[in-house]
């Protein structure tokens, strides 16, 4: 082999290795843009749900609030009596929701909420259905984070875990502890 035949050998080869080394930083950058755009949007997903639950939640604390009266200085009372409502299971009687609230909450009117019961039935029933949601939005974000691209091409500050959001009181703690459900009231 000659001098000008090896010459153009090299430089065939290193243009073969910048072309394919270029090749390489572009699919790079490509993926990169791909795993974060997609990022983003379950992010933003993530956020615009947490809205949605946190509005649902309050319209039910709100209408609560209003038919109980609550002052300044009943409020952390009235935060579990809150979280007796919303974590209240489907199905679960009025009257077992009745015991739970009467016990941190003895002056509570059981008669007044009996009329009030379905506006608020329909609200907790909300409140549960976009508290779903928002947890499969957070399990879906979280678990793209997780896997090997997301992992590989996602900041962990720039995209951090995401808790999901769970509304529970010691009551419903209590039940889930000892696997007895709240007695039945009668009215």
């Amino acid at each position: 082999m000659n001098s000008e035949t090896q010459s153009k050998s090299n430089t065939g080869l290193i243009v073969g290795l910048v072309i394919v080394a270029l090749i390489a930083i572009g699919a790079y950058f490509i993926m990169s843009f791909s795993v974060q755009s997609t990022a983003i949007d379950l992010q933003e997903t993530v956020n615009a749900e947490k809205s949605v639950v946190e509005s649902k939640l309050d319209a039910m604390n709100k209408t609560l609030r209003d038919f109980v009266g609550v002052s300044k200085a009943e409020s952390k009372t009235f935060l579990e009596f809150q979280k007796i409502v919303a974590s209240s299971k489907e199905g679960q009687s009025l009257g077992g929701m009745m015991t739970a609230i009467t016990e941190v909450y003895p002056t509570f009117d059981v008669q007044g909420f009996k009329k009030l019961y379905p506006t608020i039935e329909a609200q907790r029933k909300e409140f549960h259905t976009t508290q779903t949601i928002y947890n499969e939005r957070v399990r879906a974000y979280n678990s793209y984070r997780r896997k090997p691209m997301g992992s590989f091409f996602l900041d962990a500050e720039e995209f951090p875990k995401v808790e999901q959001f769970v509304v529970s009181s010691t009551a419903s703690k209590k039940s889930m502890e000892t696997g007895v459900d709240d007695t039945e009231l009668e009215f």
